[in-house]
């Protein structure tokens, strides 16, 4: 989902399922303390679209929602180029669709 917040910056948002808790099931402690076994859980990524003169994408998404993060900014582009993309750290929810962006 994309959303304008001003002329030419736009909020590209995805929700994905944080299913990566139930790898901890095994080890209790490591679950933080609001987690409810059955639950589902759900983490929120960003990315900030520029639309300019040039275009600058600021973080990629994760893997697990690559369609819709792709489309959205297919979308905001509207036919014109990616120019720029700068990934604020290395996480899958930030860098995670550096390789399909370049494809």
């Amino acid at each position: 989902m994309h959303t304008a917040v001003t002329d030419g910056i736009y909020w590209i948002q995805e929700c994905v399922n944080a299913s990566d808790l139930d790898t901890l099931k095994g080890d209790a402690s490591a679950l933080p303390n609001w987690y409810e076994e059955g639950c589902e859980v759900h983490g929120l990524n960003n990315g900030y679209l520029f639309d300019g003169e040039e275009t600058l994408l600021f973080d990629t998404g994760s893997p697990e929602a690559e369609a819709g993060f792709l489309d959205d900014v297919e979308t905001v582009l509207d036919g014109d180029s990616l120019d720029y993309v700068s990934i604020s750290h290395h996480e899958l929810p930030h860098a995670g669709n550096v390789d399909a962006l370049l494809e």
